[in-house]
């Protein structure tokens, strides 16, 4: 039966995504220098906030939404992640359109990254050595490569670069994401250790040499700021969980590329249970360093002036920890050490990206619901080449897009707002799976007991509470533009996939094919 419902009888995908593999995967996705430049954000947008408590109390919430996709990926070890989990537990239409909106989603954070990798990276940091050291060549060498059409190129080059990478064969795409990982976790390190052996008097003490703090700060209340009376608001705390969720919520990555790990029941615990300890670690140090040397008063000032009194901000590149951890060296060379992480992370996030995206295609081929040229296996690599190209097609239309539109706050609260729409229908998955298919998941290896109830409910039910409250933090914060790009934009990413399944099935319908059959089984290994 399985010969005549899926494309072969085997995937033809090759398990080769160690546990290093897959622990490197997760964090990369978790994105630590991503992160970073949150941090700078978080207490301008949650006034009030503690920095580092916000972070431990993620930590154990996304928990819950990790123990849903850990025991599906238990279950089901194969590319595509939620989206065969939700096919084979609620509908293939949800299972579809909510895989469907997380590629575009990433799609559009491979764009982000590309231009990053000029913006927040190269340009940035030629920027931040020009202005601390006084060398105007360098700052006029970073304004023109700042420009859009100069961060587009740069952008297409290395999205061209490591696509071409990654259709050269899995192995080798490991290794240089490997390679890339190292560089950026240890540059990111080591500006962490600086910002956090520095106090905040030694920090004040250098920002005097390019402007006055107190004045800044006066500008930002002039501007409208109010600081909180505390950085010990609960309620704040809260919903910052959220942001850092959105860095933390993607320690299950991997499983997109389930069908390739290694010895999945030994490695996906530790790549998922491991990435979460060693991201929660590293963001909690982070938050800790941020609070104590730069200040909650001082970032909020430093955000809100560059924000709504441009005139009173003292530097050409927006806010972020690359340029207030280069505040505290009087060396060239370790500006460019710690600038290293802000360049390479990106480039390697790119590689996981586009080996997720192009999983999910492949499985969406494999199941014949999109065209069979999407799940052709290159013989000599071991790639899917087309659903690789088509992942790079749309990471530079989303290049192009965020480059000459794009608002990293809105962003980051639109995509976080995406994102959770479609982890959460995994969750309910998770949550109706034992009543819906009672034999499957008496079967599998999720069926695990806590309580006497099914871990995979109590997760499942946690993930949609915590998501829930997620969803009514974002809406009522204003700094996040919602009503632009996070309503619209997950809405927009789950009707294109709705519209796309309707159209297939009917299209597979008048050739004879009953789709319906196809999600009765989990795809051949």
């Amino acid at each position: 039966m399985s010969a005549r419902l899926f494309v072969r009888q085997s995937s033809g995908l090759v398990r080769s995504i160690s546990a290093v593999d897959a622990f490197v995967g997760n964090l990369l996705i978790i994105n630590l220098v991503i992160t970073a430049t949150q941090i700078v954000l978080m207490p301008w947008l949650f006034p009030g906030l503690n920095l580092p408590l916000s972070v431990l109390i993620t930590a154990p919430l996304v928990l819950f939404p990790g123990t849903v996709y850990l025991l599906y990926g238990l279950a089901m070890p194969r590319s595509g992640g939620d989206y065969v989990y939700i096919s084979r537990t609620l509908h293939p239409a949800l299972g579809f359109a909510a895989n469907c909106s997380v590629v575009l989603w990433n799609m559009s954070w491979m764009g982000a990254y590309a231009n990053w990798v000029t913006t927040q990276g190269i340009a940035a940091s030629l920027s931040i050595t020009g202005t601390l050291f006084g060398n105007t060549a360098l700052t006029q060498l970073a304004d023109r490569l700042a420009t859009p059409w100069s961060t587009l190129l740069i952008g297409t080059v290395v999205n061209v670069l490591l696509a071409a990478v990654l259709v050269s064969g899995l192995r080798r795409a490991l290794l240089v994401q490997r390679t890339l990982f190292l560089v950026a976790f240890l540059s990111l390190a080591l500006g962490v250790l600086v910002v956090a052996l520095a106090s905040h008097a030694e920090f004040l003490a250098h920002a005097q040499r390019f402007f006055d703090p107190a004045a800044l700060q006066q500008s930002a209340q002039q501007a409208g700021l109010e600081l909180p009376a505390s950085w010990n608001d609960l309620r704040q705390t809260l919903y910052a969980t959220g942001l850092n969720a959105l860095a933390l919520l993607f320690m299950w990555f991997v499983q997109y590329a389930g069908g390739e790990i290694q010895n999945v029941r030994r490695t996906l615990p530790r790549a998922v249970l491991g990435s979460l300890a060693a991201g929660t670690a590293m963001i909690t140090l982070m938050a800790w360093a941020a609070a104590k040397t730069f200040g909650p008063d001082f970032l909020a000032a430093f955000n809100h002036v560059f924000a709504n009194a441009p005139d009173a901000y003292p530097f050409t590149v927006p806010p972020s920890w690359q340029l207030l951890q280069s505040l505290l060296t009087d060396n060239p060379v370790l500006v460019w050490l710690m600038a290293l992480a802000f360049i390479a992370w990106p480039m390697a996030a790119i590689i996981m990206n586009h080996l997720a995206n192009s999983r999910c295609m492949f499985a969406w081929a494999f199941d014949r619901l999109l065209p069979e040229k999407l799940a052709e296996v290159n013989e000599r690599t071991g790639s899917p080449v087309v659903a690789i190209l088509l992942s790079a097609i749309g990471a530079e239309l989303f290049l192009i897009v965020f480059t000459f539109w794009g608002n990293t706050a809105t962003f980051f609260g639109g995509s976080t707002l995406g994102y959770l729409l479609a982890f959460g229908t995994t969750a309910l998955a998770g949550l109706l799976w034992p009543l819906l298919r009672p034999d499957s998941f008496r079967r599998s290896p999720a069926a695990v007991q806590l309580f006497g109830l099914p871990l995979i409910q109590i997760a499942g039910a946690g993930t949609l509470l915590y998501f829930a409250f997620l969803f009514w933090a974002f809406l009522t914060n204003p700094a996040f533009g919602l009503a632009r790009l996070g309503l619209v934009g997950f809405a927009l990413y789950w009707l294109v996939g709705l519209g796309i399944f309707v159209i297939a099935w009917q299209v597979r319908r008048a050739q004879g094919i009953d789709l319906s059959l196809v999600y009765r089984e989990v795809p051949a290994e």
